[in-house]
């Protein structure tokens, strides 16, 4: 995917976000603990690939505690290792698809909710909490951002 420019900021967000839903839904440790693995293989082979500055600042910010977002992102945009407007680019470019997806994941969350199982169910109110965390993450990030 890193190869191929199809890994995004929105993928690195929304997969941070889903590890942050599965740890909140305190599932098996094990699981937890995979996810974690793929999502620093993410990060390696963004590195490896020579990621954009913004995707991997958007990387660690997803890793970082709130308070010390801010940090992060005021010295990445003062030393130059990404703008502040490419960096809002690309989280409203992010917000925009979670938008476009909306009405997509809405008609399969209503197609679960009619006919599928207690554990399609499961799945897909994890999948909607990770899409509204992620949103959540990235609408503070780029408030954030802006006030730097």
């Amino acid at each position: 995917m890193a190869q191929e420019g199809r890994l995004t900021p929105a993928v690195a967000a929304a997969g941070f976000a889903l590890l942050d839903a599965v740890r909140a839904q305190n599932t098996e440790a094990q699981a937890v603990l995979a996810l974690q693995s793929v999502l620093e293989l993410i990060g390696d082979a963004l590195a490896a690939q020579g990621a954009p500055p913004t995707l991997r600042l958007v990387e660690r910010l997803c890793r970082a505690s709130q308070e010390d977002c801010a940090a992060m992102l005021r010295e990445a945009f003062d030393v130059g290792t990404c703008t502040r407007e490419a960096f809002l680019a690309d989280v409203d470019s992010f917000l925009e698809s979670l938008d476009e997806g909306q009405a997509a994941f809405t008609a399969s969350m209503q197609s679960v909710l009619q006919s599928g199982t207690r554990e399609q169910f499961q799945e897909a109110k994890a999948a909607s909490e990770a899409r509204e965390e992620a949103r959540g993450k990235m609408s503070s990030l780029r408030d954030l951002a802006r006030t730097l």
